[in-house]
């Protein structure tokens, strides 16, 4: 290797680390989205004035809704990192893929916001992040 490729090489070694966070980050979140699914379907219950207390059948209904959203959002955190990958590995070190890695990370963390007021895999989530980043 030489001198002149190490910034490429560099580059590439960031980008597939920014990848597997982007990755990481994916997967660890799809609790606090279920969490946020469940929370919705909580809320479209109570605006219905349906009794919380009585755990029939929508006890049921909101495990089915648990376990269907959390598919079908893995499909989509799989989806994601198949497509960013083939991104990043066309367009490594260019703006295009810095861009596209920021409007990933801002989603994430913009997901994670929104579930720090309703669950408590987030509360989790936030302390693994500051305690990693400090």
């Amino acid at each position: 290797m030489t001198t002149e490729q190490l910034p490429r090489y560099l580059s590439a070694a960031l980008t597939f680390v920014l990848w597997l966070a982007t990755i990481v980050l994916g997967i660890l979140e799809l609790a606090v989205a279920v969490d946020v699914v469940l929370a919705a379907y909580r809320g479209v219950l109570t605006l219905l004035g349906v009794p919380m207390e009585d755990f029939g059948r929508e006890y049921w209904t909101g495990y089915n809704i648990q376990t269907i959203g959390a598919l079908v959002m893995g499909m989509g955190v799989l989806v994601m990192a198949i497509i960013s990958g083939e991104i990043y590995l066309r367009h490594y070190g260019t703006p295009r893929a810095w861009k596209l890695a920021g409007a990933i990370l801002g989603a994430e963390l913009g997901l994670l916001v929104i579930g720090y007021f309703i669950s408590s895999d987030a509360f989790y989530l936030w302390d693994l992040l500051f305690r990693l980043g400090g």
